[in-house]
């Protein structure tokens, strides 16, 4: 998997201006889940997260991961959604879904998202 961010080309910003990266948080390794994480001594600042994430709502609007969850732990709960897997799109957006969503999470005008 590859990622990348063209930022340069127009106001120099990069994922550390942003303070934001993707990082890998578990592995399957003989169907059992492991950690990965960093945790550099030199910038503490720069650690992840560790093992399998939930992403739950503990208020409206107010979100919140939860690390190291186990199986189906928080399924009900987890805003998380599975994408890809395998190679194979489970899900797809148009853009115009995109928009709606935002509209409703961010409370914005018809006219903002158009």
């Amino acid at each position: 998997m590859a990622f990348g961010m063209g930022g340069a080309l127009l106001q120099q910003l990069n994922r550390d201006t942003q303070r934001f990266a993707f990082k890998c948080s578990a592995a399957e390794i003989n169907g059992k889940w492991q950690p990965v994480f960093k945790d550099p001594v030199t910038d503490p600042g720069k650690n992840s997260k560790h093992g399998r994430l939930a992403l739950v709502e503990a208020e409206p609007g107010e979100f919140h991961t939860i690390e190291n969850v186990q199986g189906a732990e928080l399924e009900n709960e987890d805003r998380l959604e599975k994408v890809f897997e395998n190679g194979k799109i489970l899900l797809g957006y148009d853009l115009d879904s995109i928009r709606e969503r935002a509209q409703v999470f961010f409370g914005l005008p018809q006219s903002v998202t158009q």
